[in-house]
């Protein structure tokens, strides 16, 4: 996947759709009128225009993309579309543009992964240091919804066994989640939880509709998982007759098993 900064990387050649010398004039136009651009001299603004040139010919290719369904998200112009990597760098280091605006310019907000980012950061409430912070974790959660996405589909083929999904997590690098695991500061009872909660989600071929739901259901697990728990650790002390264990329902309140006996 190419990087979420669709104007920022300027590299020497890519295979792109090409468009028309009027359709690019047409569109540099309306781009200056629109962010109202002005330039010291016609050297700047033919530079600028290049540059410019190259990010559209590159929007252009990612849509068609994604009009395919080869891409997850559709990119767009914006106020920075004239500048280099360098430029937009160096803007965001010295605290020039805010952490709530900084991503809204990267991608369209009518995209899946920024939707799916916005509302992981809601679920989770999750704050950053810096809008160079900011970027750096909405990379990452990017980079591992793509690689989600790419899992899901597989396990649609039939080629995996199991789905994946978001968790607090996921704005997390692999690496940091294993240095986590290894200092011990996921308690052992927790990390349990989640092992049986992954093996009952693959078992039972579980996937929910949002990131709100799959939360929901696993508080639900969980606490049924301890109730379980409990109650055959009374078996084993001779309290009950009988020993429980996680079945397929085991993501469902009481109520709604109640109701699902009744109908069914």
């Amino acid at each position: 996947m190419r990087g979420f900064i669709v104007f920022l990387f300027f590299v020497p050649f890519l295979c792109v759709q090409a468009l028309t010398e009027d359709e690019v004039e047409r569109q540099w136009q309306e781009y200056l009128q629109q962010y109202k651009k002005s330039y010291r001299s016609p050297v700047e603004k033919s530079r600028r225009f290049s540059i410019f040139k190259y990010h559209l010919e590159e929007i252009e290719n990612n849509n068609r993309l994604f009009n395919e369904g080869k891409a997850s998200f559709k990119k767009g112009i914006n106020e920075f579309s004239d500048w280099t990597d360098e430029e937009f760098k160096e803007y965001v280091s010295h605290g020039l543009i805010s952490e709530g605006n900084i991503l809204n310019p990267l991608i369209d907000v009518t995209g899946e992964i920024y939707e799916s980012w916005k509302e992981f950061q809601s679920k989770y409430k999750k704050t950053y240091r810096s809008p160079v912070e900011t970027k750096k974790r909405f990379e990452i959660f990017k980079n591992n919804y793509v690689k989600m996405l790419d899992h899901n589909g597989l396990y649609e083929q039939g080629l995996v066994s199991d789905r994946l999904g978001i968790n607090q997590f996921s704005d997390w690098t692999q690496e940091e989640f294993k240095d986590f695991v290894n200092k011990g500061l996921i308690p052992c009872e927790d990390a349990d939880i989640l092992r049986r909660w992954e093996d009952f989600k693959r078992k039972f071929n579980k996937s929910y509709q949002s990131i709100t739901e799959t939360e929901e259901r696993f508080n639900i697990f969980k606490s049924n998982v301890r109730m379980i728990d409990e109650h055959n650790r009374l078996y084993k002390l001779g309290k009950f007759s009988y020993l429980m264990g996680i079945n397929q329902f085991a993501d469902w309140t009481n109520e709604e098993y109640k109701e699902w006996v009744r109908t069914h």
